[in-house]
């Protein structure tokens, strides 16, 4: 386990409690400084509904970049406090059991606290290796990481020696973009880069069903409807793909996005499914018909997006290109 010692040099070399900032909360949410380089690059509601958090990464400097996690009280209008990470933030997730926020950076730290009053700092969990994206499971205390784009990482971050098991998703060949955990949390699906989707069954270890589509472009990002029968995936092509997994075919194929698809995610109920891409905009599709119910838009690359539990409000967020401090847009769910 990790010493008192060493718990204690992590908090000031990784994670580091530094301000409360207040932030008027309108229709959107700004950080960050007019000019700058932050991105918004991960966003996630807490279980309740009640509380954003926001990760951001500053790519103003050569290597590592800065990057921070707000933690935004969407009742009170305000940050309750900020979190510095180093090499910035590639996601955030909250446990099973709504207890520990869980906090991904580039270098293959997850920084682990509790998600009460305080927001206090537990430990680490290091890999030694770059994680390009990370998800927590839904069901069990457990998280996927994704090392150097090749290799899933499923680790237990509750034991006091976590274990951690190397999860080999052959035949994606072209590089691992993005992993989802089923609603149950018995399997996770893997989208590559060379077009593959791997599915892996965590009871027997197997990886079983390979998922390929004629298209035959990377997939760039992936997403799990709530009955688990569909999932959605994105391309570099700025398609929508949802796929039947009964069925083993395609249900629908959007086309409406002009540029990569880069974040995805299916409303509570399953009914709608909502994109954001590099073109600055979002899309919310009707899950069961494919209509395109609205487009959102924001001034540049949409990095992030995420439902609010109760499904009524979606926030997103990405890069600013007009020179103003990035902003977490939250508006009305489209019907």
């Amino acid at each position: 386990g990790i010493s008192n010692v060493m718990q204690h040099h992590e908090l000031n070399r990784f994670l580091q409690i530094t301000a409360i900032l207040m932030v008027v909360w309108q229709s959107s949410l700004a950080f960050g400084q007019g000019g700058s380089e932050e991105s918004i690059t991960a966003i996630k509601w807490n279980t309740a509904g009640e509380t954003l958090f926001i990760g951001t990464s500053n790519n103003s400097e050569a290597g590592c970049s800065d990057g921070k996690v707000y933690v935004q009280d969407s009742i009170g209008n305000a940050t309750i406090v900020t979190v510095e990470m180093a090499c910035g933030v590639v996601d955030i997730g909250i446990s099973h059991d709504g207890e520990l926020i869980l906090a991904q950076n580039a270098v293959g730290e997850t920084g682990i606290w509790s998600n009460t009053a305080g927001y206090v700092y537990l430990r680490s969990l290091g890999s030694g290796a770059d994680i390009t994206t990370m998800e927590a499971s839904p069901a069990e205390a457990r998280v996927a990481r994704v090392l150097f784009n090749e290799l899933v990482e499923i680790v237990e971050y509750e034991a006091e020696n976590p274990d951690s098991t190397l999860v080999d998703l052959e035949p994606v060949l072209g590089g691992i973009s993005d992993v989802a955990w089923s609603p149950g949390g018995d399997r996770l699906i893997a989208s590559s880069l060379d077009g593959f989707i791997g599915l892996w069954d965590s009871a027997s270890g197997d990886v079983d069903h390979i998922i390929t589509y004629e298209a035959n472009t990377g997939k760039t990002t992936i997403a799990w409807s709530s009955e688990e029968r569909f999932v959605a995936f994105g391309d570099f092509s700025g398609s929508v793909i949802v796929w039947d997994l009964d069925e083993a075919g395609a249900t629908y194929h959007f086309e409406e996005h002009s540029d990569q698809v880069n974040d995805m995610a299916y409303s509570p109920d399953g009914t709608r499914l909502a994109s954001a891409s590099e073109d600055g905009t979002v899309k919310v599709w009707n899950a069961q018909t494919g209509a395109l119910i609205e487009t959102l838009t924001y001034p540049g690359p949409v990095y992030a997006l995420d439902w609010s539990p109760d499904g009524t409000k979606i926030a997103y967020g990405g890069a600013d290109l007009s020179g103003n401090p990035p902003e977490v847009v939250i508006i009305d769910a489209p019907e």
